[in-house]
């Protein structure tokens, strides 16, 4: 799997589960999970920490089978970091 990547499941009760995936931390947003998702997310979670192979699709499959979407991203954009046209203001300064 890409070294970042956010991956984002969406139920048709409103329930999401978003794992972003950067440089080496996994960080988790969820919003609407019922109890049953909520432990769900949490293994899934543990499927996407270990990173071994195989994990990644063992994950979305137990989220597809609970009745998920998924859809899979790049990176998210670094919201702190400058554009060029910023830094080239900055030198010229």
């Amino acid at each position: 799997m890409a070294k970042n990547y956010t991956l984002l499941f969406t139920h048709s009760n409103g329930a999401t589960v978003t794992f972003i995936y950067d440089n080496g931390e996994l960080s988790t947003l969820s919003k609407g999970l019922n109890s049953t998702q909520f432990w769900l997310s949490k293994q899934v979670k543990a499927h996407l920490m270990r990173n071994e192979k195989d994990d990644f699709e063992i994950a979305c499959r137990m989220m597809e089978n609970m009745g998920f979407t998924k859809q899979i991203t790049g990176p998210l954009p670094d919201l702190l970091a400058s554009t060029e046209e910023e830094a080239a203001a900055v030198k010229d300064a």
